[in-house]
């Protein structure tokens, strides 16, 4: 909490071991504490005036986290993290039931609701793209002049984007309401033919949904969007202001991308023919944050029915070695989700060979344990590789390692690279039987740091025999699990072993989970999250009629968010199975193993 001069913190965001501290610890304990820091600007010496502005706060903060750590840290590529939390954040305001960045809001609950992505996300992400786009030098004298003018006091958005006016001369009191008011992200078409050495840009938007149906309806709205346009290795930016608009770019070129610097808001049509016929110089095209942001916007765009499943693993795997592990992570966080959701029984094995092909040669360059020269994000890339292939593609060498790795790091903790360790011990975990959860329950009370707390109190969910994910389950009622720790409850639903049993247990112990969480929706919010793990349609009438039962005053939109988002599940299974089946069955035929069909890619490091 950002008290003014008396910040306050959980362990977990403070406190770290820096002999065996993951990176992910280190870099979320400097992110907290670079946002509190934040805070004592934007929240305590400039204040919202009221709650609906909230993100003059939270957004604030989130947009300055990254610079000082950049500063501080250059070799954690905190750049990418950025364009990963533009991703998150698109991914986020794609429902039809989202809510625009100014909310109004009275009482408690519908105060608490506003704390969410769209304040520190989408806020967050708007005013990088704000900066990219003035230059940050022109950006940091507009967010002087409003704090001066303002020091001490209360304001509102309109006093933000008025002193930006005038500061940078440029129309930002126009183009931040259209961005700020209305709910939603546009989506922007891109039509281009060289004449005469230069090219003819027609660029259009509408808003973008990640439903085809709702994709494909006519809407009315407009945003005043600054669009950048790579043209070979220049780019230019123009400022989209009507439904279609006509503009002249510089050169001619074989492709275009119409996110140049990657912190653009909207997402984009691009011509997938010409970044085929890049082959390989595309990774020389795009830079690596550009190439987060393709991907990302790939995915989009098989939501919306445009391209296919197939498409998404295609292009993925294409930019699978980008530098650092940002593209990476996004990318195995989905290959998850089509695991889980997209993937037909039948089919799961050619999945899961295709995922071996793909990756295995990936970790066996890497290695099982840490190098001397290992730079933190190859350090992370090799967890996410790890937990990836154990978890999701069932990877038996693997599995044997995280066997191996896990029983010396019950020993000695520094015998495993910390961040590894996450890894190793969730894929232990999910392969593991009730004496290998027994040493975790012993681990937990002997842990020397809350990273080792926490690391093996959030693999017990992960265990898969229902005795086990009973036990895990009971101890929620109980002292054992501290109320800020129910988290665990939706951390349970990705695992498809415990998905039935954590939703029945939560419904059938709604009342003392609720006394426990304290009310609110701090509290409330372990069942919104739980709820939106399913994609099955008798799971959604479950939902409804478990709200129904539980109305949560203020809440009505979350709960339609929640219903939308596992219905949009069930109708993108629908959509895309059939094709991923067929694509998987000529891209990952049973008959080849991945040791004798994959070759050793370039170092990705």
């Amino acid at each position: 909490m950002e008290n003014w001069g008396a910040i306050i913190y959980r362990e977990t965001a403070l406190l770290i071991d820096d002999k065996t501290a993951s990176f992910g610890a280190r870099s979320g304990v400097a992110d907290t504490i670079a946002h509190e820091v934040a805070h004592q600007w934007f929240c305590d010496l400039v204040t919202c005036a009221w709650w609906d502005d909230i993100w003059l706060n939270e957004g604030f903060a989130t947009w300055m986290t990254p610079h000082p750590v950049t500063a501080w840290k250059p070799d954690w590529l905190v750049s990418r993290d950025v364009v990963q939390n533009t991703m998150e954040a698109l991914a986020t305001d794609g429902v039809k039931n989202t809510r625009p960045i100014h909310q109004d809001a009275t009482t408690r609950n519908e105060i608490e609701t506003l704390f969410d992505g769209i304040a520190y996300g989408k806020a967050a992400a708007v005013l990088h793209m704000l900066e990219s786009y003035l230059s940050p030098e022109t950006f940091r004298a507009g967010v002087n002049l409003y704090l001066q003018e303002h020091a001490y006091v209360n304001a509102t958005a309109a006093d933000f984007w008025s002193a930006m006016a005038r500061a940078s001369r440029q129309p930002v009191d126009r183009m931040m309401p259209t961005f700020v008011m209305p709910a939603g992200e546009p989506y922007v078409g891109v039509e281009a033919e060289c004449d005469g050495g230069n090219t003819n840009l027609t660029l259009s938007q509408k808003r973008y949904f990640n439903t085809p149906e709702l994709f494909e309806t006519p809407d009315d709205q407009l945003w005043q969007i600054p669009v950048c346009v790579k043209s070979g290795s220049q780019s230019q930016c123009f400022l989209l202001t009507q439904r279609r608009q006509q503009f002249s770019l510089k050169g001619c070129s074989k492709f275009f991308f119409p996110d140049a610097g990657a912190l653009g808001y909207y997402r984009f049509d691009y011509d997938t023919d010409a970044l085929h016929r890049l082959g390989a110089d595309a990774e020389k095209t795009l830079t690596p944050e550009e190439r987060i942001a393709l991907v990302g916007n790939e995915w989009a765009l098989m939501r919306a029915g445009q391209h296919k499943a197939g498409d998404y693993l295609a292009l993925g795997a294409q930019f699978k070695n980008t530098p650092g592990y940002v593209l990476l992570d996004n990318f195995a966080m989905h290959l998850e989700f089509i695991n889980d959701n997209l993937v037909g029984d039948s089919d799961r094995s050619q999945f899961q060979v295709w995922l071996r092909q793909t990756f295995s040669p990936m970790l066996q360059q890497l290695g099982y344990s840490a190098h001397p020269d290992d730079t933190p994000t190859v350090r992370q890339k090799r967890t996410i590789l790890f937990e990836m292939l154990g978890n999701v593609a069932e990877d038996p060498q693997v599995i044997a390692q995280a066997g191996t790795l896990i029983q010396q790091y019950v020993n000695d903790p520094q015998s495993v690279d910390g961040t590894l360790a996450r890894a190793v011990v969730q894929v232990a975990a999910r392969h593991g039987d009730a004496e290998l959860y027994a040493q975790f329950k012993a681990k937990m009370k002997d842990a020397k740091t809350p990273e080792q707390y926490y690391r093996y109190f959030y693999a017990l969910g992960q265990f898969r025999q229902p005795d086990l994910i009973k036990q895990t389950l009971e101890a929620t009622l109980t002292p054992e699990v501290r109320s800020q720790d129910l988290y665990v409850l939706p951390r349970m639903m990705e695992n498809q072993a415990a998905h039935d049993q954590t939703w029945d247990f939560m419904g059938q112990n709604f009342n003392e989970l609720e006394k426990k969480a304290g009310g609110g929706l701090g509290g409330l919010g372990i069942f919104f999250y739980a709820a939106e793990g399913f994609c099955n349609e008798q799971k959604a009438q479950q939902v409804q009629q478990f709200f129904q039962q539980h109305p949560f005053p203020g809440t009505g939109r979350n709960q339609k968010e929640a219903l939308e988002i596992i219905n949009g599940c069930v109708s993108l299974r629908g959509q895309q199975q059939t094709k991923l089946a067929a694509w998987l069955k000529q891209n990952a035929p049973l008959n080849v193993t991945a040791s004798s069909s994959t070759t050793t890619d370039s170092n990705p490091r």
